[in-house]
C-alpha cells in the first residue's frame, strides 16, 4: 500500500488520526508493506513518522529518492545534473521567478524566499510548524553553481511570484527535453528528471522487493499522485482530491 502524506494521511492542521495509525499497524501486522510516497524531503517525513510511532519505507521528492524499509537510509536517488539545474536557474531569472531545489534531506530556496512567503502567506511559519515543514535553508543566487556540484538535487520547485509569463516559462522548460512536470498550482510548479514521478518511485520499490504493480494499492489527493494511482492495481482518491484524480481512481473515500 502506497500512501501520500499531505491531504491524505495528514490533514491541513498537521494531524494524523489514531484510526489511520491503527490501520497502518494492522496492515503491517498482516504482512502487507505500507510505503510513504510523498513530495516531501526525508527529514520532514521522519519527523511525521516519529510522531505516529511508525517505521515505514519512504519514496520522496516525487520519486526523487527512496529509502530502506525502516525509512532511515537513502538507497536510491534520481539526481538532477548540475548543468540542467543551472539552465533552469537562467530561465527563472529571465522570467523573474524564484528557483528552489530539494536534496533528499533539505529544501533550498533562493533568497529572498522567506521574506516573500511571509508577505504572501501571513501565518505561514505557524502553519509550517504544525505541518512538520523543515526550516528552509536559503541559498544566495551566486551560490548555486558550487551548491549544485556539491549536493544531490532531486527536485526543482519554482515559486511563480504572480508572473504573467508562466506559459512561456513552462514551454522553455519542456523544450529542454530532460524534465518532468510533477506538480502545478497557482503559486508553484515542480519538476523532476524526466521519467521520475511518484509512479516510477513506486515501480522501483516494487521491483526491488519482487512485487507486482497489479497487487499495489495507491492512495492520494494531489496532481503529483496521479502517476502512482494510474500504475497501481487499485487506486484510491481522497474526497478532497483534485477532480482529475477522482476520475482516475477506482474508489473515492
Amino acid at each position: 500500500v502506497f500512501i501520500d502524506i499531505d491531504g491524505t494521511t495528514m490533514d491541513e492542521q498537521g494531524r494524523v488520526s489514531q484510526r489511520t495509525i491503527n490501520t497502518i499497524r494492522r496492515l503491517k501486522e498482516n504482512g502487507i508493506p505500507v510505503v510513504v510516497n510523498t513530495g516531501r524531503i526525508l527529514a520532514e517525513v521522519q519527523d511525521i513518522l516519529q510522531v505516529m510511532g511508525l517505521h515505514l519505507p519512504v519514496i520522496g521528492a516525487n520519486g526523487g529518492y527512496y529509502t530502506d524499509d525502516l525509512g532511515q537510509e537513502i538507497v536510491y536517488t534520481s539526481r538532477m545534473p548540475a548543468d540542467q539545474c543551472l539552465r533552469i536557474i537562467e530561465l527563472c531569472k529571465k522570467y523573474k521567478v524564484l528557483p528552489c531545489f530539494s536534496t533528499p534531506m533539505h529544501f533550498h530556496p533562493q533568497k529572498p524566499f522567506l521574506e516573500i512567503v511571509s508577505q504572501k502567506m501571513p501565518g505561514w511559519q505557524e502553519h509550517a510548524q504544525r505541518a512538520h515543514v523543515e526550516t528552509p535553508q536559503c541559498i544566495d543566487a551566486t551560490e548555486w553553481p558550487r551548491f549544485l556540484q556539491r549536493e544531490t538535487a532531486v527536485k526543482c520547485s519554482i515559486i511563480l511570484l504572480d508572473s504573467p509569463q508562466v506559459p512561456q516559462l513552462k514551454r522553455e522548460l519542456e523544450d529542454m527535453g530532460t524534465l518532468e512536470l510533477t506538480s502545478e498550482s497557482q503559486m508553484l510548479i515542480e519538476y523532476n528528471n524526466i521519467g521520475t514521478t511518484k509512479g516510477s518511485g513506486m515501480l522501483h520499490y516494487l521491483a526491488a522487493h519482487g512485487l507486482q504493480a497489479q497487487n499495489a494499492v495507491a492512495v492520494g489527493d494531489g496532481d503529483n499522485d496521479l502517476p502512482m494511482l494510474r500504475q497501481a492495481g487499485f487506486s484510491v482518491a481522497m474526497g478532497n482530491a483534485d477532480l482529475l484524480l477522482q476520475q482516475a481512481a477506482n474508489y473515492i473515500t
